[in-house]
């Protein structure tokens, strides 16, 4: 079993923040070596594909994302559950 993983970027129109943004996703496959084999003998890779939204331009302004300053630290919490790109 191996996981692979990659990211893109896409551009939508964000009906929170009323401009383009533009969104981080992180593309992980899991997979898992079937009984098949391909006409060279080789074993068949079967994954299942998650897709995670990672970063957006758009967070400090639609809500999501809260920064929390103490002292010299700034910490942020996210709040998934008002992004129209969530899930994905």
């Amino acid at each position: 079993m191996s996981l692979e993983i990659h990211f893109t970027s896409e551009e939508y129109d964000c009906p929170v923040t009323h401009c383009t943004e533009t969104v981080k996703v992180k593309h992980s496959t899991r997979r898992v070596e079937s009984l098949d084999a391909d006409t060279l003998g080789q074993p068949v890779g079967e994954g299942n594909t998650r897709k995670n939204l990672e970063d957006c331009t758009g967070l400090d302004r639609c809500g999501v994302k809260t920064t929390h300053s103490s002292g010299n630290i700034s910490n942020a919490t996210y709040n998934w559950d008002l992004c129209p790109r969530m899930p994905l």
